[in-house]
């Protein structure tokens, strides 16, 4: 199968000279003189492109110590080093032969005797350079820097990076000690605000919401830590001031009384008193149960001076939900007969969903200010925490390292030092990168494009990336920041004349047979799914595997009823399923049993097909898991069950955790309840 790519050439269709034309690829994207962005479709050898660059810049001279290769995840890290060391221990040990041609094929000529040599030597090089090759987490790299520049960064020189579990006890008790200046008690009373805007803070969001409630949202909140405190100095350094534009825009201000608002609506009406009592009147005359309720509710507004109250009603007789004006206050017949008041109804119920919006308005922004204050006050009182105890978290690591290469004077002295270690910088997993990360790079790539800078030779930016699997924007990753940042590298390296075409693609898989990839690019191919793809990306894939057997089958999708009632009320409710689950378990463990008991052929190793060939994928380990296992059990099929279990969630340890705290205390019988 052949096909276009997403660099608009045509991936030849046999297999010599697909393997000639990933050879081209290989000897551009490795190119030690040239930088390069590469977006690399999932399966399209990414890793080992990246491991092929590391070893060619070596080849060719460059010290193991002027790499930096940055990547997402340890796993990714140590994946890459294994590669990239199993390489160069192959090669100190292999015939000349050999050597020679796998060098050409690196380096698309042939390699010299100087080359091969150093080819022999690349793996002991490697292991004898201090620190050795730096292929390393952005969050490692980070941590080795501060520590090399700890004066500079103002961290503690022998600081210590905590793990989630020691930050999360932290952060817990960062937050009780805040709920205890709340109260002006506690240690950290003494510097945080006290009887006052604390504990202000905590008697209006506790107005608003319940304490379940509210711990979520400071949970929220405090896992967004960076973006919150990048709000803060945006927009002036406090909160008073960065929520100044929010209260501008609803036309409010910090000193409205909520009260004095609620009083403000009474007036607010298109009715007046006369009117009102007409309509009560009118209404009480109809006698149906539907007027009645309606002529006690316009009781409680002409009669009441509880402002909250009366607007309460108000808004529950003249919208049908929370912001909808209500379509049938009245039957049609009502407003025949009194066609003055169909007019009056429509505008009371516009006034009341925009007065009601008014009010919801000033309550959020009232909840969002106090939440901002608890939770500044609970990071200023972890970071207190963190500093008595020479502590660092992920967060600190990157926000330090930034500031640290951006201060005036300092920044550009520690660039100046890194300039003499670091030529050619590797980015993995581009699409993960986060905004703040990304500028961490530019910092130490500044130089790279604006000259010789302390170096003669070229110095070189390989940046590879997928925005179509971008998953970590819970963690600041921001598909819309990748494409700036590619842009603005494209401009740079043609700027700086390293390459006429500096971006390049990887359409190529290794990884899916054709049938799967073709069933990809034809979901994609409606304008209104290509849309998921991002801005300039392309749903184009060529298989390699293309002598390789395989088949996509869609089935009829098994519809969830509206409500479902177990049928047995003394079944578990962690067991009970919907009957749509339970067809579609079903469905699958029926199709695994004829395969198996008809004898199926598996067209790849051409045997019939075997329990363990299949596997069965799901989007989450939910209730659906437990009734395929079951289903797949009556079948008589053998399966390995689920790959993990989450064992507090299970009633026999629920129940052997209950007994176990009843056995502690005897006088805790509440444990048996359960």
């Amino acid at each position: 199968m052949s096909g276009p790519a997403n660099d608009n050439t045509i991936i030849p269709g046999d297999a010599e000279s697909r393997r000639s034309y990933a050879d081209a690829k290989l000897a551009r994207a490795t190119d030690p003189q040239s930088s390069l962005w590469v977006s690399a479709n999932a399966g399209s050898g990414k890793t080992y492109l990246l491991s092929r660059r590391v070893i060619r810049l070596l080849l060719e001279g460059s010290r193991p110590s002027e790499l930096l290769c940055l990547t997402f995840t340890k796993a990714a890290a140590a994946e890459m080093s294994n590669r990239v060391f199993e390489i160069l221990g192959k090669w100190s040990v292999m015939d000349r032969e050999a050597l020679s041609a796998e060098a050409a094929a690196l380096l698309g000529r042939p390699p010299d005797r100087h080359e091969l040599a150093r080819a022999r030597k690349l793996f002991a090089l490697s292991l004898d350079t201090p620190g050795g090759l730096r292929i390393q987490t952005i969050h490692a790299f980070c941590e080795s820097l501060l520590h090399q520049f700890a004066l500079e960064a103002n961290v503690p020189g022998h600081f210590q990076l905590m793990d989630e579990l020691e930050q999360a006890a932290c952060i817990a008790e960062a937050r009780q000690r805040v709920e205890l200046a709340g109260l002006g008690q506690g240690p950290a009373a003494g510097y945080l605000p006290g009887r006052g805007e604390l504990a202000d803070a905590f008697s209006t969001i506790r107005t608003f919401a319940g304490d379940d409630a509210i711990e979520e949202a400071i949970r929220v909140l405090l896992s967004q830590s960076h973006v919150f405190q990048r709000w803060i100095e945006g927009g002036g350094g406090t909160i008073e001031t960065a929520m100044a534009p929010l209260w501008e825009e609803a036309n409010l201000s910090r000193s409205t009384d909520r009260q004095v608002l609620l009083e403000s609506f009474l007036s607010e009406t298109s009715y007046s008193k006369d009117q009102l009592q007409e309509l009560q009147s009118l209404a009480t005359a109809k006698g149906l149960a539907r007027y009645d309720e309606l002529a006690d509710r316009l009781e409680t507004v002409l009669s009441s001076d509880d402002a909250e109250a009366v607007f309460d009603v108000r808004r529950k007789v003249f919208l049908k939900d929370k912001d909808t004006p209500r379509p049938s206050l009245v039957h049609a017949s009502f407003l025949k007969t009194e066609p003055a008041q169909a007019e009056l109804l429509a505008q009371e119920g516009l006034l009341v969903k925009e007065q009601y919006h008014r009010l919801r308005t000033l309550d959020v922004l009232r909840a969002s200010e106090a939440l901002f204050v608890i939770a500044e006050a609970i990071l200023s009182e972890y970071g207190h925490l963190k500093h008595s105890r020479g502590r660092l978290d992920f967060d600190d690591l990157i926000a330090r390292t930034f500031n640290l290469l951006s201060r005036d004077g300092i920044g550009a002295w520690v660039r100046y030092k890194l300039d003499y270690g670091i030529s050619h910088v590797l980015v993995d997993e581009a699409q993960d990168t986060s905004p703040l990360q990304w500028k961490i790079v530019e910092a130490v790539t500044e130089d790279f494009f604006a000259g010789e800078g302390s170096h003669a030779e070229t110095r070189t930016l390989f940046v590879v990336g997928d925005e179509k699997q971008s998953i970590y924007s819970f963690q600041g990753a921001d598909v819309s920041e990748f494409e700036a940042q590619k842009q603005s590298f494209k401009r740079k390296v043609k700027s700086a004349g390293q390459s006429v075409k500096p971006e390049d693609s990887l359409s190529l898989s290794y990884r899916s047979v054709p049938e799967v990839l073709s069933a990809v690019d034809q979901v994609f191919s409606l304008p209104e799914n290509a849309r998921g793809l991002g801005a300039t990306a392309t749903s184009g894939h060529v298989a390699n595997r293309f002598s390789h057997s395989g088949d996509v089958t869609l089935w009829e999708m098994e519809v969830k009823p509206k409500r479902n009632e177990p049928e047995n009320w003394l079944d578990d409710p962690s067991e009970q399923t919907t009957d749509a689950e339970l067809r579609l378990a079903g469905r699958i463990a029926d199709a695994i049993d004829r395969w198996i008991s008809e004898g199926e052929r598996l067209p790849g190793r051409d045997r019939p097909i075997r329990c363990g060939d299949i596997l069965i994928l799901v989007r989450k380990r939910d209730r659906f898991v437990r009734a395929m296992i079951r289903k797949l059990k009556e079948k008589g099929l053998p399966t390995a069950g689920a790959d993990r279990l989450k064992l507090t969630d299970h009633i026999l340890v629920e129940d052997l955790l209950a007994l176990g705290q009843f056995a502690i205390n005897g006088l805790d019988d509440l444990s048996l309840a359960g």
